[in-house]
């Protein structure tokens, strides 16, 4: 059995019984498969969508081990419909191209920002810090 086409056709059919309106949320995981590894083979590794609202895997991808999570992330997305969903992961996908692959496929994401993105971090918390000692933050428009 091909089991990439057979995921692939089950995922199409989950994704064509939704309707519009379902699965708006993405959620972006990778997980080692337990008991899958072998004497000398490493655990089968995979990166899925799951969609909360449907719970459903709308799709995942065998991470080969010449790569890593964060290009099969972007491969799954790039096979994904994407239009007026929001995508979480945890913070191993706070990348620039994740973020604009869901935006080009029309969807928004929201991602953490930690140590591991120390510049990105900064800039975030600077903009919602406290304005400095004496200073107030503009008013609005006139009443």
């Amino acid at each position: 059995m091909d089991v990439a086409a057979f995921e692939a056709a089950v995922a199409g059919w989950i994704r064509s019984r939704l309707d519009p309106g379902d699965a708006r949320h993405l959620a972006l995981d990778g997980k080692s498969l337990r008991g899958s590894r072998e004497a000398g083979t490493p655990a089968a590794h995979l990166v899925a969508a799951y969609a909360p609202e449907v719970e459903a895997v709308l799709g995942q991808l065998r991470v080969d081990a010449k790569t890593n999570e964060h290009k099969a992330a972007l491969e799954l997305l790039g096979i994904l419909p994407l239009c007026g969903r929001v995508v979480t992961a945890d913070a191993m996908f706070t990348h620039r191209d994740v973020c604009t692959a869901v935006l080009d496929g029309g969807g928004d994401s929201i991602l953490p920002a930690k140590e591991n993105q120390p510049n990105l971090l900064r800039d975030i918390q600077a903009a919602f810090a406290e304005p400095p000692a004496g200073l107030s933050p503009s008013p609005g428009p006139a009443a």
